[in-house]
């Protein structure tokens, strides 16, 4: 048995033993992918004296986590890995509903780990350290609820982190877009509050 499957037994194992554990899982692996716009949006309205480049992060880190996400949709339509309850006969438990689409790599986890990496890049450890944190408990989560292998999830940090380096490496043409991005965002307010 390959090391994926194994490691996948042992974490989704735990599934159903656990009734405290289990809620926590399934909402993790449902629900804190959430944190993201609600995260972008809180940077996005953040009223501080450095408006414009709070609002440059949260635009870096917006294209960082579309540019990652297309990049898992682009491998996953060419790459067709089934997630582990579409096996025959199908492996471990599944605690929550999932469409049978393509398993690799885990989308949460690459929106996630492209967050952290851009912060990494940024030279915003704390930051990045904890949206990695979050996108470890995410996958591990989603691997425990039966629906992604560990290797999708190491998959989604590898692909998040190739649309961050991305992202952070096209910074400088992307200023002027940013740029009018937020002036035209100021001028629908003016016109909005007039």
């Amino acid at each position: 048995m390959s090391l994926n499957r194994v490691l996948f037994l042992k974490i989704n194992g735990l599934a159903g033993s656990y009734p405290f554990l289990n809620k926590v899982a399934v909402f993790s692996a449902q629900y804190l992918i959430f944190i993201v716009p609600i995260y972008l949006l809180y940077l996005w309205f953040k009223k501080s004296g450095k408006g414009d480049e709070i609002k440059n992060k949260a635009l870096l880190l917006f294209t960082a986590a579309m540019i990652s996400w297309f990049f898992s949709f682009l491998i996953s339509s060419l790459y067709f890995h089934p997630r582990p309850f579409m096996l025959h006969p199908p492996l471990g438990k599944k605690l929550i509903p999932h469409a049978p689409d393509a398993s690799f790599p885990s989308d949460h986890t690459t929106v996630l780990s492209a967050l952290s990496f851009t912060y990494f890049f940024s030279g915003e450890i704390t930051e990045g350290i904890a949206f990695l944190v979050l996108a470890f408990f995410v996958g591990f989560a989603r691997v425990y609820c039966g629906i992604h292998f560990p290797y999708d999830i190491f998959g989604g940090v590898v692909t998040g982190l190739i649309g961050a380096g991305l992202t952070y490496t096209l910074r400088k043409p992307l200023a002027p877009v940013f740029s009018w991005c937020i002036h035209l965002w100021f001028k629908i307010l003016r016109i909005v509050l007039k």
